[in-house]
């Protein structure tokens, strides 16, 4: 009965999800993607470890983990799942250059037990690990009825999520999702309060006899605080400079839709000579991206079609991945996107690192600890909306002695916390999952 709703909404929205779906997989997810997310594979790799990270952000966070995991057992192999075809090229991407021996591929099933019970009795996995916030009732049941151990890696929990305890969620969503969470063998939450808010969970579950499982819950610390897999080396992103023929450079970061707008609109009214970049954080959005930013009259191109800026360029899509530390390196100033929609932010500190001047907007609840470490360092500007965006991005671009400053600031912070807490992390998390994995992958 806990799930029921929860499976009556599912099947009600399966149309929704399989439209969805097809034209995912028709737009850039091939019929391989289509397949597997409704649960057929072919060559499953399987008795592995399996990773789940959603997309982009979450691959990123994982790698370094598995490779340390690697570096402790070279025999261990992982199958990792995406939700996403960009999510799959970084994975790719990411496991080549840091030097992952043999990670498999494979699109997550969609929460349905038609799909999920072909997805695990192919894999056959040994364990899961899943990243961050992906709360799969239907999956996590099977797991759990099937004796798959599943940890949460840097679990953390929305403010939407944490209010399903409230109101209508309280007796729709809120069993299931609460019973899923129960399924769970270890909870590795990325600060104390993700921590606290999952007991908090549990607890409203315990009382309401939807659940009696009790996972341990570890507060680890945040992975996104650990250098990414991507090279650091200088020489990539002077190649990248050299394109754009000497012209000073102004970066919009992992944006999503209609914050480009929003921001390509004001930079155009001020008719700045930098070169306005644009990074949209998934790059097969790069064609419609392009038709917005002409429709608004710039002169723009995209680097997927090999099109290098010219002279009269205004802005510049550079929809690749794997490149953004590179345009970091490139850039005087960016703006971090998902701040201005409500997406809570991105990774702030691989721009710290990078030495770039960082301006974000008001929604930063996802990134809040790094956000506040900047901050609290002067070493931040925050804006609450696309015209004081604009405005601080273009104060930082005339003013050279605000702009290093503020980067001398940055780096002073991320540095001095940086190989301490990148020790201190994987211990937190290695301790206990050394214990959670089983003894034939140790």
């Amino acid at each position: 009965m806990n799930s029921l709703i929860y499976r009556i909404i599912a099947w009600l929205l399966l149309p929704a999800w399989l439209t969805h779906t097809l034209w995912r997989s028709l737009r850039d997810g091939r019929s391989g993607f289509l397949l597997q997310r409704c649960g057929i594979y072919s060559n499953l790799q399987t008795r592995r470890v399996w990773v789940h990270a959603a997309s982009v952000g979450e691959v990123n966070t994982v790698i370094p983990l598995l490779l340390k995991l690697q570096g402790i057992d070279p025999q261990l192999r992982f199958v990792l799942t995406t939700t996403t075809p960009t999510g799959k090229r970084v994975a790719e991407v990411g496991a080549q250059t840091a030097g992952i021996d043999d990670l498999a591929h494979a699109y997550l099933p969609i929460d349905y037990s038609f799909a999920v019970s072909r997805f695990l009795k192919q894999m056959n996995p040994l364990c899961a690990l899943v990243v961050e916030t992906e709360i799969w009732p239907c999956l996590f049941g099977h797991c759990k009825k099937q004796s798959i151990p599943v940890a949460i890696v840097n679990g953390r929990l929305s403010e939407k999520t944490r209010r399903i305890t409230r109101g209508l969620a309280a007796r729709t969503i809120a069993p299931a999702l609460t019973s899923a969470l129960a399924s769970v063998d270890l909870i590795l939450a990325r600060s104390d309060d993700d921590a606290e808010a999952f007991r908090q969970l549990l607890a409203f579950a315990a009382v309401n006899d939807i659940c009696t499982g009790k996972p341990e819950i570890y507060s680890c610390g945040n992975l996104k605080q650990l250098p990414q897999s991507t090279s650091t080396s200088a020489a990539p992103a002077a190649k990248i400079a050299r394109e754009f023929n000497g012209r000073a450079c102004c970066l919009l970061a992992s944006t999503h839709d209609d914050e480009e707008k929003q921001l390509v609109s004001e930079w155009l009214k001020l008719q700045r000579e930098e070169l306005l970049i644009v990074v949209p954080r998934h790059p097969e959005r790069g064609r419609k991206l392009e038709s917005q930013i002409r429709n608004l009259g710039a002169q723009c191109c995209r680097r997927t079609l090999e099109k290098h800026p010219s002279a009269d360029t205004q802005v510049y899509i550079a929809d690749t991945l794997g490149e953004l530390r590179q345009f970091y390196r490139s850039a005087s100033a960016t703006f971090v996107g998902g701040s201005l929609v409500q997406v809570g932010g991105h990774n702030i500190l691989e721009a710290a690192q990078s030495g770039c001047a960082i301006v974000v907007g008001p929604q930063m609840y996802n990134f809040k600890e790094e956000f506040a470490l900047l901050q609290q360092g002067n070493a931040i500007l925050q804006a609450e909306n696309a015209a004081s965006v604009i405005s601080d991005l273009v104060r930082l671009l005339d003013s050279h002695n605000e702009r290093v400053a503020q980067v001398e600031r940055a780096k002073l912070l991320t540095d001095k916390q940086s190989e301490t807490i990148a020790n201190e992390l994987l211990e937190n998390y290695l301790n206990p999952l050394t214990e959670f994995l089983p003894e034939r992958v140790r």
